[in-house]
Protein backbone atom coordinates (compact mmCIF):
# COMPACT_ATOMS: atom_id res chain seq x y z
CA UNK A 1 0.00 0.00 0.00
CA UNK A 2 1.46 3.35 -1.10
CA UNK A 3 1.24 6.09 1.53
CA UNK A 4 0.57 9.74 0.78
CA UNK A 5 1.75 12.76 2.74
CA UNK A 6 -1.37 14.97 2.78
CA UNK A 7 -3.29 15.07 6.06
CA UNK A 8 -5.73 16.98 8.24
CA UNK A 9 -6.26 17.06 12.01
CA UNK A 10 -9.74 16.17 13.22
CA UNK A 11 -10.80 15.47 16.84
CA UNK A 12 -7.13 15.33 17.79
CA UNK A 13 -6.39 12.60 15.24
CA UNK A 14 -4.19 12.91 12.17
CA UNK A 15 -6.14 11.81 9.06
CA UNK A 16 -3.77 11.01 6.21
CA UNK A 17 -5.08 11.20 2.64
CA UNK A 18 -8.62 12.26 3.62
CA UNK A 19 -9.77 12.34 0.00
CA UNK A 20 -8.83 8.67 -0.41
CA UNK A 21 -11.00 7.79 2.59
CA UNK A 22 -13.84 9.91 1.19
CA UNK A 23 -13.66 8.28 -2.26
CA UNK A 24 -13.41 4.77 -0.83
CA UNK A 25 -16.34 5.41 1.50
CA UNK A 26 -18.42 6.73 -1.41
CA UNK A 27 -17.47 3.62 -3.40
CA UNK A 28 -18.63 1.42 -0.50
CA UNK A 29 -21.94 3.31 -0.14
CA UNK A 30 -22.66 2.94 -3.87
CA UNK A 31 -21.80 -0.77 -3.69
CA UNK A 32 -24.23 -1.21 -0.78
CA UNK A 33 -26.98 0.61 -2.71
CA UNK A 34 -26.41 -1.46 -5.85
CA UNK A 35 -26.38 -4.62 -3.73
CA UNK A 36 -29.83 -3.79 -2.38
CA UNK A 37 -31.23 -3.07 -5.84
CA UNK A 38 -29.80 -6.16 -7.53
CA UNK A 39 -30.80 -8.66 -4.85
CA UNK A 40 -34.46 -7.73 -5.41
CA UNK A 41 -34.34 -9.74 -8.65
CA UNK A 42 -34.00 -13.06 -6.72
CA UNK A 43 -31.80 -14.46 -9.51
CA UNK A 44 -28.47 -16.25 -8.95
CA UNK A 45 -26.65 -14.03 -11.46
CA UNK A 46 -28.03 -10.86 -9.89
CA UNK A 47 -27.21 -12.00 -6.34
CA UNK A 48 -23.70 -13.07 -7.32
CA UNK A 49 -22.92 -9.74 -8.98
CA UNK A 50 -24.50 -7.95 -6.02
CA UNK A 51 -22.20 -9.82 -3.62
CA UNK A 52 -19.22 -9.09 -5.86
CA UNK A 53 -19.95 -5.37 -5.62
CA UNK A 54 -20.72 -5.39 -1.89
CA UNK A 55 -17.58 -7.30 -0.93
CA UNK A 56 -15.48 -5.14 -3.22
CA UNK A 57 -16.98 -2.07 -1.57
CA UNK A 58 -16.16 -3.38 1.91
CA UNK A 59 -12.60 -4.10 0.78
CA UNK A 60 -12.33 -0.57 -0.58
CA UNK A 61 -13.62 0.90 2.69
CA UNK A 62 -10.97 -0.93 4.72
CA UNK A 63 -8.39 0.21 2.18
CA UNK A 64 -9.44 3.79 2.84
CA UNK A 65 -9.03 3.24 6.59
CA UNK A 66 -5.56 1.84 5.98
CA UNK A 67 -4.54 4.92 3.98
CA UNK A 68 -5.95 7.25 6.62
CA UNK A 69 -4.60 5.58 9.76
CA UNK A 70 -1.36 4.26 8.26
CA UNK A 71 0.78 3.01 11.16
CA UNK A 72 -0.29 5.52 13.81
CA UNK A 73 -2.00 2.74 15.80
CA UNK A 74 0.83 0.26 15.45
CA UNK A 75 1.98 -2.31 12.93
CA UNK A 76 -0.43 -4.93 14.25
CA UNK A 77 -3.52 -2.79 13.63
CA UNK A 78 -2.33 -1.81 10.16
CA UNK A 79 -1.51 -5.41 9.17
CA UNK A 80 -4.97 -6.50 10.37
CA UNK A 81 -6.65 -3.80 8.26
CA UNK A 82 -4.55 -4.85 5.27
CA UNK A 83 -5.46 -8.52 5.74
CA UNK A 84 -9.19 -7.81 6.09
CA UNK A 85 -9.10 -5.59 3.00
CA UNK A 86 -7.53 -8.35 0.92
CA UNK A 87 -9.80 -11.03 2.42
CA UNK A 88 -12.91 -9.21 1.22
CA UNK A 89 -11.21 -8.53 -2.09
CA UNK A 90 -10.56 -12.19 -2.84
CA UNK A 91 -14.08 -13.15 -1.73
CA UNK A 92 -15.41 -10.64 -4.25
CA UNK A 93 -13.24 -12.29 -6.92
CA UNK A 94 -15.06 -15.59 -6.40
CA UNK A 95 -18.50 -14.06 -6.89
CA UNK A 96 -17.30 -12.20 -9.98
CA UNK A 97 -16.18 -15.53 -11.45
CA UNK A 98 -19.37 -17.31 -10.37
CA UNK A 99 -21.64 -14.68 -11.91
CA UNK A 100 -19.77 -14.79 -15.21
CA UNK A 101 -20.02 -18.60 -15.23
CA UNK A 102 -23.75 -18.38 -14.54
CA UNK A 103 -24.56 -15.88 -17.29
CA UNK A 104 -22.43 -17.67 -19.86
CA UNK A 105 -24.32 -20.91 -19.33
CA UNK A 106 -27.67 -19.10 -19.18
CA UNK A 107 -28.32 -21.14 -16.05
CA UNK A 108 -30.35 -19.01 -13.65
CA UNK A 109 -30.63 -22.05 -11.36
CA UNK A 110 -26.93 -22.89 -11.41
CA UNK A 111 -25.53 -25.42 -8.96
CA UNK A 112 -23.09 -24.50 -6.18
CA UNK A 113 -21.41 -27.92 -6.10
CA UNK A 114 -17.95 -26.37 -6.53
CA UNK A 115 -18.42 -23.66 -3.91
CA UNK A 116 -16.71 -25.58 -1.09
CA UNK A 117 -13.64 -26.31 -3.19
CA UNK A 118 -13.36 -22.65 -4.15
CA UNK A 119 -13.83 -21.50 -0.56
CA UNK A 120 -11.03 -23.84 0.60
CA UNK A 121 -8.79 -22.48 -2.15
CA UNK A 122 -9.58 -18.93 -1.02
CA UNK A 123 -8.80 -19.82 2.59
CA UNK A 124 -5.46 -21.38 1.63
CA UNK A 125 -4.64 -18.38 -0.55
CA UNK A 126 -5.39 -15.97 2.29
CA UNK A 127 -3.27 -17.97 4.74
CA UNK A 128 -0.40 -18.05 2.28
CA UNK A 129 -0.62 -14.31 1.59
CA UNK A 130 -0.95 -13.52 5.31
CA UNK A 131 2.14 -15.55 6.19
CA UNK A 132 4.19 -14.19 3.30
CA UNK A 133 3.03 -10.62 3.90
CA UNK A 134 2.54 -10.11 0.16
CA UNK A 135 -0.82 -9.85 -1.57
CA UNK A 136 0.43 -9.62 -5.14
CA UNK A 137 -1.02 -13.05 -5.94
CA UNK A 138 -4.50 -11.75 -5.05
CA UNK A 139 -4.09 -8.89 -7.51
CA UNK A 140 -3.06 -11.40 -10.17
CA UNK A 141 -6.14 -13.53 -9.46
CA UNK A 142 -8.34 -10.42 -9.62
CA UNK A 143 -6.91 -9.47 -13.00
CA UNK A 144 -7.44 -12.97 -14.41
CA UNK A 145 -11.04 -13.16 -13.16
CA UNK A 146 -11.88 -9.69 -14.49
CA UNK A 147 -10.47 -10.71 -17.86
CA UNK A 148 -12.60 -13.88 -17.74
CA UNK A 149 -15.71 -11.83 -16.89
CA UNK A 150 -14.90 -9.44 -19.73
CA UNK A 151 -14.60 -12.25 -22.29
CA UNK A 152 -17.74 -14.01 -21.04
CA UNK A 153 -19.93 -10.90 -21.17
CA UNK A 154 -18.55 -10.07 -24.61
CA UNK A 155 -19.46 -13.55 -25.85
CA UNK A 156 -22.92 -13.21 -24.32
CA UNK A 157 -23.28 -9.86 -26.06
CA UNK A 158 -22.25 -11.45 -29.37
CA UNK A 159 -24.79 -14.20 -28.78
CA UNK A 160 -27.77 -12.11 -27.65
CA UNK A 161 -26.89 -8.53 -28.71
CA UNK A 162 -28.21 -7.31 -25.35
CA UNK A 163 -27.34 -3.85 -24.11
CA UNK A 164 -26.68 -5.07 -20.57
CA UNK A 165 -23.74 -7.28 -21.49
CA UNK A 166 -22.33 -4.51 -23.65
CA UNK A 167 -22.38 -2.13 -20.67
CA UNK A 168 -20.69 -4.70 -18.42
CA UNK A 169 -17.93 -5.12 -21.01
CA UNK A 170 -17.50 -1.34 -21.18
CA UNK A 171 -17.45 -1.08 -17.38
CA UNK A 172 -14.77 -3.75 -17.03
CA UNK A 173 -12.66 -2.08 -19.71
CA UNK A 174 -12.93 1.20 -17.79
CA UNK A 175 -11.87 -0.64 -14.61
CA UNK A 176 -8.44 -1.29 -16.16
CA UNK A 177 -7.78 2.45 -16.64
CA UNK A 178 -6.90 3.09 -12.96
CA UNK A 179 -3.89 0.79 -13.44
CA UNK A 180 -2.60 3.14 -16.13
CA UNK A 181 -3.33 6.26 -14.09
CA UNK A 182 -1.68 4.76 -11.01
CA UNK A 183 1.34 3.43 -12.89
CA UNK A 184 1.98 6.72 -14.72
CA UNK A 185 1.17 8.68 -11.53
CA UNK A 186 -1.13 11.06 -13.40
CA UNK A 187 -2.06 13.78 -10.90
CA UNK A 188 -3.73 17.19 -10.87
CA UNK A 189 -2.52 18.23 -7.43
CA UNK A 190 -1.11 16.77 -4.20
CA UNK A 191 -4.67 16.85 -2.83
CA UNK A 192 -6.03 15.17 -5.97
CA UNK A 193 -3.26 12.84 -7.01
CA UNK A 194 -3.08 9.66 -9.08
CA UNK A 195 -4.81 7.61 -6.37
CA UNK A 196 -7.75 10.02 -6.20
CA UNK A 197 -8.09 10.05 -9.98
CA UNK A 198 -7.97 6.26 -10.05
CA UNK A 199 -10.77 6.10 -7.47
CA UNK A 200 -12.96 8.43 -9.54
CA UNK A 201 -12.52 6.15 -12.55
CA UNK A 202 -13.33 3.13 -10.37
CA UNK A 203 -16.61 4.76 -9.31
CA UNK A 204 -17.50 5.42 -12.97
CA UNK A 205 -16.61 1.81 -13.82
CA UNK A 206 -18.77 0.52 -10.97
CA UNK A 207 -21.77 2.55 -12.14
CA UNK A 208 -21.48 1.34 -15.75
CA UNK A 209 -21.15 -2.31 -14.64
CA UNK A 210 -24.14 -1.92 -12.31
CA UNK A 211 -26.31 -0.48 -15.12
CA UNK A 212 -25.35 -3.42 -17.31
CA UNK A 213 -26.07 -6.02 -14.63
CA UNK A 214 -29.39 -4.34 -13.86
CA UNK A 215 -30.46 -4.56 -17.50
CA UNK A 216 -29.35 -8.18 -17.78
CA UNK A 217 -31.27 -8.99 -14.59
CA UNK A 218 -34.43 -7.37 -15.96
CA UNK A 219 -34.22 -9.52 -19.10
CA UNK A 220 -33.55 -12.73 -17.14
CA UNK A 221 -36.35 -11.94 -14.71
CA UNK A 222 -38.81 -11.33 -17.57
CA UNK A 223 -37.78 -14.54 -19.33
CA UNK A 224 -38.18 -16.53 -16.11
CA UNK A 225 -41.63 -15.06 -15.49
CA UNK A 226 -42.74 -15.87 -19.05
CA UNK A 227 -41.48 -19.45 -18.66
CA UNK A 228 -43.42 -19.87 -15.41
CA UNK A 229 -46.58 -18.48 -17.03
CA UNK A 230 -46.25 -20.85 -19.99
CA UNK A 231 -45.77 -23.80 -17.63
CA UNK A 232 -48.86 -22.78 -15.67
CA UNK A 233 -50.92 -22.61 -18.87
CA UNK A 234 -49.82 -26.11 -19.89
CA UNK A 235 -50.80 -27.48 -16.50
Amino acid sequence: MEFGTTYIFLFGFKFFEPLVLLMNTLFFVLCAIYYGRLTKFKLPYSKQMALFMLLLGISSFFGGIGHTVQKQMGDGFFETILFVMNAFSILSIYFCFKSAYTIFNLDVRSSNKYVYFVMVWILLLLIYCGVQGSFLIIKIHAGIVLLYALIVHYLVYRRNKDKGSELVVLGILISFLPLIVHSLRISLHDWFNHKDMAHVIMIISLYVIYKGVFQISKVLSTEEQETEEQSAIKI
